[in-house]
């Protein structure tokens, strides 16, 4: 069972996904946005981030870069 961070700003989309991952037997943590997301991370890192990309304050893109410029991601 994995832990996966699920971001995204859209509610009806995010608890569908967060169903259906749950319904995997996975551990679902939430963050509304990139910027909720660091600091999810930097709390308890998941092993795996779903995100989607246009979001408010820090947007799926720039996390990704922010994660990859940490030496947090795979290149």
């Amino acid at each position: 069972m994995a832990r996966i961070l699920l971001v995204d700003d859209d509610e009806a989309l995010h608890d569908v996904l967060a169903m259906a991952f749950g319904d995997a037997g996975h551990v679902v943590v939430s963050a509304k946005d990139g910027v909720a997301a660091l600091e999810v991370i930097r709390r308890e890192p998941p092993d795996a981030i779903v995100t989607d990309v246009n979001m408010p304050r820090l947007d799926g893109f720039a996390l990704c870069r922010r994660l990859r410029d940490a030496g947090d991601a795979p290149r």
